[in-house]
Order: structure tokens, then C-alpha cells, then sequence
């Protein structure tokens, strides 16, 4: 597992989010936890793939406090304003 995982972190931080993702799908999921999220979420962020994120984000269960921070961090900022308002104000 901390191999897909570095080489998912390795993808995204590189900017080759689409590889990112594709390493994540080919992942077991009993092998994903909130880490291999933040890091397949980042690689979205940092290669643009917002509709990419949100479908990941959509399809975690159960979300935790690390997982909402870091949709509101790496890329709500990519939504309008008032998207990242809305979302930010469910937790306020």
C-alpha cells in the first residue's frame, strides 16, 4: 500500500494527475484510507481535475475532518465564490 500511495503522492506533485488517478483506481480498496484520499485529491488539484476531485470526494464513505479540509483547501477554490461559501458555512 505505501508504495501506490508514494506513487500517487509522486503523480500529483508532479502535476500528472491523470496518472495519479489511474493509480488510485487500480488500488484494492480495503488498502484506501483518509491518506491515499488527501493524496489522489491533491493530484486533482494540482492538475486541474476538479470534476475528477468531486466525483472522488463524492464517493467516499465515511468523510472525515481531514478529507472536508482538504475539498475545502486544494479545490473548492477552483469552484465560484459562492460555491466555496456555501460549502465552508455547513461547518461554521
Amino acid at each position: 500500500m505505501l508504495f501506490s500511495l508514494s506513487i500517487v503522492n509522486s503523480y500529483g506533485l508532479n502535476g500528472m494527475g491523470i496518472e495519479a488517478v489511474k493509480r488510485f483506481d487500480q488500488m484494492p480498496r480495503e488498502l484506501i484510507n483518509d491518506l491515499t484520499y488527501i493524496c489522489v485529491l491533491n493530484a486533482c488539484s494540482h492538475s486541474g481535475l476538479v470534476d475528477v476531485a468531486r466525483s472522488i470526494f463524492n464517493n467516499i464513505q465515511p468523510k472525515t475532518d481531514m478529507i472536508y479540509t482538504t475539498m475545502v483547501l486544494e479545490i473548492f477554490p477552483f469552484f465560484a465564490p459562492q460555491t466555496y461559501v456555501n460549502f465552508v458555512s455547513l461547518f461554521i
